[in-house]
């Protein structure tokens, strides 16, 4: 293990080092070459050195990429979120009650598993005191999916199937055009 006079180095380290392995996963997680460095044992008062000194490192900066690149979202990955975005409903996230309601329920596997396709959800908790203190509390919860019809629609684009309609008018200066049908014959060896 590498160590300075101050404790652990990051600096004196080999490619092979735990330590360096450590630093390039502690790194991936928050961006933060200080706080990656103190999670991996360096003191905190050298730790903004040793955290930038170490982006300098070959080996390092090699093995940061090669790690975001696991970590990246494949393109194959961002059209099936994007197709699941596409297919969204709210049946997965709600539990009929045996009065004919229903109630939101996030906590079945059927709605974990689908928990992504949360755009936005707000819950508003209201207490009513009434007379002899007697507290009734009503709770509102609200969801918000992704929009599936921009999901359907970038879904369509990325596999070409999206054709857009526009008319531009680039001659007319906003003067109503006459419509003219042109024909034209083959001339089939005429002069």
């Amino acid at each position: 293990m590498a160590k300075s006079k101050r404790g652990l180095s990051l600096i004196k380290a080999k490619p092979e080092d735990a330590i360096k392995q450590r630093f390039v996963e502690e790194y991936c997680r928050d961006f933060s070459t200080s706080r990656a460095a103190m999670r991996v044992g360096i003191p905190e008062e050298v730790a903004d050195f040793e955290g930038e000194m170490a982006l300098n490192d070959p080996w390092i900066r090699e093995a940061i990429i090669s790690r975001l690149d696991t970590l990246a979202m494949s393109a194959e990955e961002a059209m099936a979120r994007m197709s699941d975005f596409a297919r969204a409903s709210f049946e997965h996230f709600i539990r009929l009650t045996e009065d004919g309601g229903f109630v939101i329920d996030l906590s079945t596997p059927r709605a974990l598993s689908k928990i992504h396709m949360i755009k936005k959800i707000k819950q508003k908790k209201t207490t009513y005191h009434g007379p002899d203190d007697n507290a009734r509390v009503d709770i509102t919860t609200e969801i918000e999916l992704h929009d599936a019809k921009d999901a359907v629609k970038t879904v369509l684009s990325v596999h070409g199937k999206l054709i857009e309609k526009r008319t531009v008018d680039v001659t007319s200066g906003g003067e109503k055009i006459e419509q003219v049908t042109v024909f034209q014959l083959p001339d089939n060896g005429r002069d």
